[in-house]
């Protein structure tokens, strides 16, 4: 847009960028405070009926940070991917600590409370195979099309996810089957077993911090939350915590086995580890509400600018003609 002498078109609204200050609103667009219907009036104008500028109807409507991003090759099925992956993490954590539960909730000198430790499923071989084969397949949907480098970034976060889910499952329901076999785990067994769930966890959520890095920039609902967006990095740090914690305990009984009910290390470990387990349940709970709101904003991306605004020429303008 050139006009007369060089001159900038001037505008009501000075956020509004200059190309498209003299654009009009071209879609039933409501306005965001008082919905009133903002259909050809100027994008640097303001509401007739409350004066909110139109600008900021505008920008709480378009994504302009997305529409620059690289499109992907099927945004719905990555959505689906993305919240499958994180459901699947969950149920994975939550049959991992279930052992536990059903052994202090079965403690409790109350029928109801026993009834309830008889549902609690435990983490058989079954449930690990169709935790891992969804979360495969979910990892096998978010990959990029084919013939693009394995060794970019995307695709190495998508390996340490696929390792981290398929070794965390594996020595999880290896840890309840020798639990249940053996009946009691030797102290060497149970702190192998105890790091190398937390080690391929903590793995396997530092490749879907990548991965969400990059998709979650396509939702302005994720990138734009402080309190209700997932740190994955916490979650991590309460892993390891938790198996630091465990590790305490192990080897404190390894060399007291018979220590005091009292005994502090015990105590003040057990204390740390039901805080950083209830911390990690919490902190992925919120990790399928940040899927959801990717997956929302994947389904039902916000419109471009130019299907909202449409450019109007302003009063002496010059249109450069080509020459042929």
């Amino acid at each position: 847009m050139i006009l007369r002498d060089g001159a900038s078109p001037v505008t009501d609204d000075p956020l509004v960028p200059r190309q498209w200050a003299l654009a009009e609103v071209s879609e039933s667009l409501n306005c965001r405070t008082c919905g009133y219907d903002l259909r050809g009036l100027r994008a640097d104008g303001k509401c007739p009926e409350c004066g909110l500028h139109i600008w900021a109807t505008v920008l709480s409507t378009v994504d302009p940070a997305a529409s620059r991003l690289p499109s992907l090759r099927n945004p719905k099925a990555v959505g689906n991917a993305l919240l499958v992956l994180s459901v699947c993490v969950l149920a994975g954590a939550l049959l991992t600590v279930a052992p536990a539960v059903q052994s202090v909730v079965g403690a409790w000198e109350l029928a109801p409370a026993k009834q309830i430790a008889r549902w609690i499923p435990a983490f058989h071989w079954t449930l690990a195979i169709g935790l891992g084969v969804c979360g495969l397949w979910a990892v096998w949907t978010l990959a990029p099309p084919s013939g693009s480098e394995p060794q970019g970034a995307v695709w190495k976060d998508l390996w340490r996810i696929g390792a981290g889910l398929v070794g965390w499952l594996a020595f999880g329901s290896l840890w309840q089957h020798l639990a249940e076999t053996s009946g009691r785990l030797s102290a060497a067994q149970h702190l192998v077993l105890h790091a190398a769930v937390a080690g391929f966890a903590v793995y396997g959520l530092f490749g879907l911090r990548g991965v969400l890095d990059i998709i979650g920039r396509r939702s302005r609902e994720y990138w734009r939350s402080q309190t209700s967006r997932q740190s994955l990095d916490l979650i991590s740090v309460a892993i390891t915590l938790g198996a630091a914690a465990t590790a305490a305990v192990t080897v404190r009984r390894w060399f007291i086995p018979y220590a005091p009910q009292n005994d502090v290390v015990i105590t003040l470990s057990g204390v740390v580890l039901w805080m950083s387990t209830l911390m990690v349940m919490i902190g992925l709970v919120y990790l399928v509400l940040n899927a959801g709101w990717i997956r929302r904003s994947l389904h039902r991306p916000p419109p471009p600018l130019d299907e909202v605004l449409m450019p109007k020429l302003a009063t002496g303008t010059i249109i450069p003609v080509e020459e042929e």
